[in-house]
């Protein structure tokens, strides 16, 4: 299997200090806008949390590896992290999961085709 045919998912679980959530999801919108547009971005969200409004997922997936890797040099990205993140986050915590998918199309690895 090669690198071309592992896609990235990424959850990462934001939450909001007290007073930041509305400059926050600004700030967030920013960078989903800006994402979508990278080469390998193949999705990017943004979910707020309906119980707990302070909460804030974001769901992301790139084609591969290296698209995941580029996205953190993205200037949008960076400004968040190394400007924003501090001032607007109680915490983060963020999954990374892989799917495997074979020359064929299945996924997994029990070789079962998803159509």
């Amino acid at each position: 299997m090669n690198e071309k045919t592992i896609k990235i998912t990424c959850h990462v679980i934001l939450i909001a200090k007290p007073g930041k959530r509305d400059a926050l999801l600004d700030a967030l919108e920013i960078c989903a806008a800006s994402s979508r547009n990278e080469p390998g971005c193949e999705y990017y969200e943004v979910i707020q949390s309906i119980t707990q409004p302070d909460e804030i997922t974001l769901v992301e997936k790139y084609s591969n590896y290296d698209a995941f890797n580029a996205h953190f040099n993205n200037t949008d990205i960076r400004e968040f992290i190394d400007k924003k993140q501090s001032a607007l986050l109680i915490s983060m915590s963020n999954k990374v999961y892989i799917t495997r998918i074979d020359s064929i199309g299945n996924r997994g690895q029990d070789g079962v085709g998803l159509g």
